[in-house]
């Protein structure tokens, strides 16, 4: 959830500030222009999440975008990842009028996400018609995915991202056969991840020895930790872990906060 605020907020005040020194240009020095904007700004975007960024020329109509971060992706979450990062760069594009104006002007952002280890998460191309076909996309899976939730209680930033990570959702580990099937925000401050466990793995689930054994792998997750200690940012303290098996019925449920860190 931090992961995709912060890149979001903080990539939009890039672009803007990429675009108003662009001016009455050719088309290649606006592009070179926006380049040197955005990397004298990229600095401002590093956070606990994202370690760099940079801007780089291709040509007078394509530009790179790179972002390093500090993600530990494992395999089994990659295609995760690759169904979010697109919704969510494709909502901030289209939103954010100094991108809108590049794309509607021809310009190509070629862009890509690398983990800790500078692996590739994704990488994607967008045009004014992929732009397009992933708001398409976007806005069908979004319309179906929260229908019947009450977001009045929360910001526009946090229900915009519950939206985006909610429009990829259920995401099942092909490994354990465990499902997050939603993730929400129920009571003010409180972030909750609602997880299926198949019935292979329900005896394991159950019982309050289950339940440190869960907190203990989650919390030496390096994600979790990049994660929580963020999310007061988005007036969240803490995240609620509800695990059910496959009829609903919870198993255990437990939150954790930045403090179960010490």
């Amino acid at each position: 959830m931090q992961v995709i605020t912060q890149i979001s907020r903080y990539v939009s005040i890039l672009l803007v500030i990429g675009l108003l020194i662009t001016g009455c240009k050719s088309p290649e020095e606006r592009t070179q222009d926006f380049v040197e904007s955005y990397n004298r700004g990229s600095n401002k975007l590093v956070n606990n999440v994202i370690s760099s960024t940079s801007a780089y020329f291709i040509s007078k109509d394509h530009i790179g975008l790179k972002f390093n971060t500090n993600l530990v992706v494992e395999r089994e979450d990659k295609n995760l990842y690759l169904n979010v990062l697109p919704d969510l760069i494709a909502n901030l594009l289209s939103t954010t009028p100094a991108a809108q104006q590049m794309i509607d002007d021809g310009i190509t952002f070629n862009i890509s996400f690398l983990d800790k280890n500078n692996a590739t998460i994704s990488k994607m191309r967008i045009d004014e018609q992929k732009l397009k076909e992933l708001l398409t996309e976007s806005k069908s899976k979004q319309d179906n995915s929260l229908k019947g939730t009450d977001l009045s209680s929360i910001s526009d930033e946090t229900k915009q991202m519950l939206n985006i990570l909610n429009a990829n959702l259920p995401y099942e580990d092909p490994n354990s056969g465990i499902k997050i099937l939603r993730v929400s925000v129920v009571t003010p401050q409180e972030l909750t991840y609602t997880v299926e466990v198949p019935l292979s793995l329900v005896p394991f689930i159950k019982g309050a020895e289950a339940q440190q054994v869960l907190k203990s792998n989650i919390l030496n997750s390096e994600n979790f930790r990049t994660v929580i200690s963020g999310m007061e940012d988005l007036g969240l303290t803490h995240v609620r872990y509800l695990y059910t098996d496959p009829s609903g019925e919870i198993l255990n449920q437990f939150k954790l906060t930045k403090e179960d860190l010490n």
